[in-house]
């Protein structure tokens, strides 16, 4: 949080002093006014955590038929983290008359940042909040039962079905009343970023790290020799998660364009790179991966088979209907539909493999929240 705001602040003065962009787009990829870049990524993505972790005080506090009021702050932080990505929050407006570019420019930049500064203090201190109200009442077990996993089943598929269906009545609305349905065209369509299906990829990408790292340190307690891979397969859920929101990405299409050519077949040249990363990995963690038990590597296996024909089969296949070459086109609106439809059941398919495993072969792990005394709760 700190470094992405540091790194905000300094590309944007930079920007502002030199009068352009520089090395290799960092300008909008730390823009504290986007929704596609890594500022809003992290403030959203801790909104997120916050949310979760008052989520967990809620349940440990709550009593039968009570709200608490923890429970109210979680669903406030669940909401501001969507709005925090898709745009929904807009800048404090400035005076027209008497104001040069610069000093609009200047502080159009300020305000940005204070407003993401104020959303990560909020976040932060929600978090702090949490964990002392956690503490306080001794040591966290966090367990899995096959019951909740099964509830979580059915969500997961239903909710990547459901954006999968917005997205395509979106695009229809879109062309049948035009601009009047263009905001919503822009919320809802799959394939465009800073809206809600981008934030529920990058959140579902995100609670695989969680996972992954509570599955690690589980492993790490027991002494399991293994545990480093999974706690680098954490990392590596983490980085998806941030290029998601912030599509860093696109940002080597051009260069890698222009190496190519203009095969249609690597009108999405990224293919390349993702090719050579899903072969490293594979060497990587092909032994590991067979050493797991069974239900756990078909998971994990057939989610992220479910991914890659999305992420580079489907992709591929986009290239030959490229809007940007042939203009709006339903073959291309049915694959890129299609694609994240499948990005998005492969990682839900990932993340119920780790949590089966949790349930099935790591055991519950005991979380010491910090040097907080616990306290007696006789009503609790």
């Amino acid at each position: 949080m700190v470094l992405s705001a540091l790194a905000s602040a300094a590309t944007q003065a930079v920007a502002i002093r030199t009068g352009r962009d520089f090395v290799f787009g960092l300008v909008p990829a730390f823009d504290p006014a986007g929704t596609r870049n890594v500022t809003a990524w992290s403030a959203s993505m801790l909104l997120a955590g916050a949310a979760a972790l008052a989520g967990l005080a809620a349940r440990r506090t709550a009593r039968a038929g009570h709200v608490t009021l923890w429970g109210l702050l979680a669903a406030a932080a669940a909401l501001w983290s969507l709005a925090s990505m898709t745009g929904v929050l807009g800048l404090l407006p400035l005076p027209d008359d008497g104001v040069s570019p610069a000093v609009r420019e200047s502080s159009a930049v300020a305000w940005a940042l204070l407003r993401r500064a104020l959303v990560w203090a909020a976040a932060s201190l929600l978090v702090l909040a949490s964990v002392r109200e956690l503490a306080r009442r001794g040591p966290t077990r966090l367990a899995v039962e096959s019951r909740t996993v099964d509830r979580l089943t059915v969500p997961l598929v239903a909710a990547a079905g459901l954006l999968a269906a917005a997205s395509l009545v979106s695009a229809g609305a879109a062309h049948a009343w035009g601009a009047a349905a263009e905001p919503w065209y822009r919320f809802l369509f799959v394939d465009f970023e800073g809206n809600l299906p981008s934030w529920y990829s990058a959140l579902l990408l995100l609670a695989c790290g969680a996972a992954a790292g509570a599955v690690g340190a589980a492993s790490r307690v027991r002494g399991d020799a293994t545990s480093h891979y999974w706690f680098v397969m954490a990392a590596g859920f983490v980085a998806l998660s941030a290029d998601e929101a912030a599509a860093l990405h696109e940002l080597l299409v051009t260069p890698l364009r222009s190496l190519v050519g203009g095969s249609p077949w690597l009108r999405y040249p990224l293919i390349v790179p993702g090719t050579v990363a899903v072969a490293v990995t594979a060497v990587v963690f092909g032994r590991f991966v067979w050493q797991l038990p069974g239900d756990t590597r078909r998971a994990l296996l057939g989610g992220g088979g479910l991914f890659l024909t999305g992420a580079l089969g489907l992709e591929t296949a986009g290239g030959w209907f490229d809007p940007e070459l042939y203009g709006p086109n339903l073959p291309y609106l049915l694959l890129a539909t299609a694609e994240e439809a499948c990005e998005m059941g492969g990682v839900s398919g990932v993340l119920v493999g780790m949590l089966r495993h949790v349930e099935r072969h790591a055991g519950p792990l005991d979380l010491r929240w910090a040097d907080v005394p616990p306290r007696a709760h006789p009503r609790d």
